[in-house]
């Protein structure tokens, strides 16, 4: 799936894996996994051909809500404060009129699609694993929880990652875009997958062979 990656490990031999020793190798197999993926679409802002990523939108607003829990990690002094429809009083949400791609540069944040606003996302970077057969492993890389939306409600994790990979989206698609997508945000590299391999490699060395 797009707002998912999987990786399959199958060992040329039949290994007896201890619980205590898998479970280690498998862990450091995931850590290595998503420190790599973010470390590239976050940071370097590129995609698994080398490409580099396309920017975030420049149409419309960008709205905020105050009570984002996230909102003392940004500067947002240079937002306007408007109310919430039919509210009056104090301004509960602030807007730059130029669009997400303009407060991210604003803040002093990359405007790469991938790229973090406030960490949220790839904070939220999880890993699992299960055994496949009697001599294979499989470890799936996806983004959990949610975040809250301006509007009311919640935006899952997986959601949003699967969304920031189509640049447009048909009305009534939801949170399932149709199409091929502008990029893969959890397909590895060729590099990324032989290190991957090499770790496995070295992990199982330490296994008791049957």
């Amino acid at each position: 799936m797009a707002d998912e990656g999987i990786i399959r490990i199958r060992l040329t031999r039949r290994l007896a894996l201890d619980y205590p020793d898998a479970a280690r190798a498998l862990d450091r197999m995931a850590e290595l996994a998503m420190y790599m993926l973010e470390k590239r679409i976050n940071q370097q802002g590129l995609d698994a051909s080398g490409r580099p990523l396309p920017e975030v939108s420049e149409r419309g607003r960008f709205w905020w809500h105050v009570a984002d829990p996230r909102t003392g990690q940004l500067d947002t002094s240079a937002l306007q404060p408007r109310n919430e429809a039919g509210s009056t009083g104090r301004p509960r949400l602030l807007v730059n009129n130029k669009g997400y791609r303009s407060f991210k540069r604003q803040v002093g944040k990359r405007s790469h699609r991938g790229s973090s606003l406030t960490g949220a996302l790839w904070k939220s970077i999880r890993a699992s694993a299960k055994k496949v057969g009697s001599d294979g492993w499989e470890f799936k890389i996806f983004f959990g929880g949610s975040v809250r939306v301006v509007g009311g409600g919640r935006l899952r994790n997986r959601d949003k990652a699967r969304l920031l990979q189509y640049g447009k989206r048909k009305s009534g698609q939801g949170y399932q875009p149709e199409g091929v997508p502008d990029f893969s945000l959890m397909t590895f590299t060729t590099d990324e997958l032989l290190k991957l391999r090499a770790l496995w490699r070295d992990e199982v060395r330490h296994f008791r062979q049957v």
